[in-house]
């Protein structure tokens, strides 16, 4: 395999989750699992993180050394944020959906949870990383 091979496989999970998060959003929300306080900003905490990290996990190995930790947590954080951003947009224009700001914030605080924890793992002792490996 071609290191531009490797390269795009990196960036399909974030291409995944985004459609995921897209495809999600255009429906009504599904009414599924236990209920408990705040149970929607868990969720978008949860799934944030999650971009943020498979977000900043494929900038570090697209482009290494290139970019410090400082950096690689912004892109994580801006990218996820905006994303988000631009969900709620998204969510406001379908009839059974609404845009909250709160919802953004649960976004942004995912997003810095996420890229802080994954940056603080050394790079290629994750599980996360151990599958770039395999590629």
């Amino acid at each position: 395999m071609s290191g531009r091979h490797n390269k795009f496989i990196l960036w399909l999970p974030v291409i995944a989750l985004c459609l995921a998060i897209f495809l999600q959003s255009c429906f009504p929300s599904p009414d599924m699992g236990p209920s408990f306080p705040l149970k929607d900003k868990v969720l978008h905490l949860a799934a944030y993180g999650l971009l943020a990290v498979l977000f900043v996990r494929a900038c570090r190995w697209t482009w290494p050394s290139r970019l410090s930790g400082l950096q690689l947590m912004l892109l994580g954080i801006g990218f996820a944020t905006l994303y988000g951003l631009g969900d709620e947009y998204h969510q406001s224009l379908v009839a059974a959906r609404q845009a909250e700001v709160m919802d953004v914030v649960a976004d942004f605080a995912g997003s810095i949870l996420g890229s802080a924890v994954y940056l603080r793992m050394p790079a290629g002792h994750s599980r996360i990383d151990k599958t770039v490996d395999i590629l």
